[in-house]
């Protein structure tokens, strides 16, 4: 089932991918809180794998997990609302050009968790530093990449 999970994340960053020069940004709230879910749901699973814990501490997608997770976590019905559109172009330009991005919320616009667990300061440090006020795009092709490297290591229990 972990591939499926794993198809889950690439069918919805490839949406996220394709609606990211649309003249309505706000159509990637969908694809990047399915993200979002695929991807905590990825970061549970794959912890009973031996190669996974050093392979996550090793690549941007990685380190990126908690953060997904904590925002996950945090407002599972209302995933969409931790994300705002803004204007203006931010760096690196892609092409096509858009004058818009939607970036994750910065933490204090975020509530507090309702249950705290072991790891909820790990995972809201991580959004703080890495994910808020960060384009989408940044953070989805940062963990693409990670669960890419992570299906060709040897018995990846996401080989493709």
């Amino acid at each position: 089932m972990l591939a499926v999970a794993a198809d889950g994340f690439h069918g919805a960053f490839s949406r996220h991918q394709e609606l990211r020069t649309t003249s309505d940004p706000t159509r990637l709230f969908v694809p990047t809180a399915e993200c979002a879910y695929w991807a905590a749901a990825l970061d549970e699973q794959l912890w009973e794998w031996s190669g996974y814990q050093d392979a996550r501490v090793r690549s941007q997608g990685g380190l990126l997990l908690p953060g997904l997770r904590y925002i996950r976590n945090l407002k599972t019905h209302g995933l969409p609302m931790t994300l705002r559109k803004i204007d203006g172009a931010i760096f690196p330009i892609v092409f096509p050009k858009v004058f818009n991005e939607v970036v994750w919320l910065p933490l204090e616009d975020l509530p507090e968790p309702g249950k705290l667990h072991r790891r909820t300061e790990e995972q809201r440090n991580t959004y703080r530093e890495h994910l808020a006020g960060k384009p989408t795009r940044h953070t989805l092709q940062a963990v693409e990449a990670f669960l890419i490297l992570l299906a060709n290591l040897p018995d990846s229990p996401l080989a493709i």
